[in-house]
């Protein structure tokens, strides 16, 4: 059922309460228009916007864990060139 009437952030909160489900999966979804169209624009900031939550998460655990710093920059950077090949394949590199 198309959803372009709310952000793409809100229609992606609705469906991991009802179904968890990965990034990419979700993106799959929204690419093959399951909640209507999105704008690139619109999911590169919703994929930015969930970097930083990530990367935030990373941080907090990291330190909540005594994780070497090392460690924690190497799961990080992860997390960076996931979200930039998102965005390259789900926001025409917007």
């Amino acid at each position: 059922m198309p959803d372009t009437e709310r952000p793409l952030a809100d229609v992606y909160w609705d469906v991991m309460m009802e179904e968890p489900l990965d990034l990419e999966p979700f993106l799959r979804r929204v690419a093959a228009g399951e909640w209507g169209a999105f704008p690139a624009p619109e999911i590169r900031d919703f994929l930015r916007q969930i970097e930083q939550d990530i990367l935030g998460s990373i941080a907090t655990k990291g330190g909540s864990m005594a994780l070497h710093p090392d460690a924690v920059e190497e799961r990080a950077e992860e997390t960076r060139q996931m979200i930039e090949d998102l965005i390259r394949r789900y926001a025409g590199g917007a």
